[in-house]
């Protein structure tokens, strides 16, 4: 049996391979959108304060309100 390709397998091949590249390359910049790169952040951040059936974490409310209110304390203090 030939492995010899002819040229319409290896035009073929490219073909199909250029259309995968594409595909890829559109999904990427879909991705790396920065309305969707915000979207993720967003959705991360909800999903930390809130569980997946919707309640409010209000240990972890706490904790960020101690940080926020610490580093507002730091932030404002007398420095003599």
């Amino acid at each position: 049996m030939s492995s010899h390709k002819n040229a319409d397998q290896i035009a073929n091949e490219i073909s199909q391979t250029r259309d995968r590249i594409l595909a890829t390359v559109a999904s990427l910049q879909e991705y790396a959108k920065p309305e969707n790169v915000a979207g993720r952040g967003i959705d991360k951040a909800k999903s930390f304060f809130i569980t997946p059936e919707g309640k409010v974490r209000p240990e972890r409310i706490a904790i960020a309100t101690a940080a926020v209110i610490g580093l507002v304390g730091l932030l404002t203090r007398d420095r003599d």
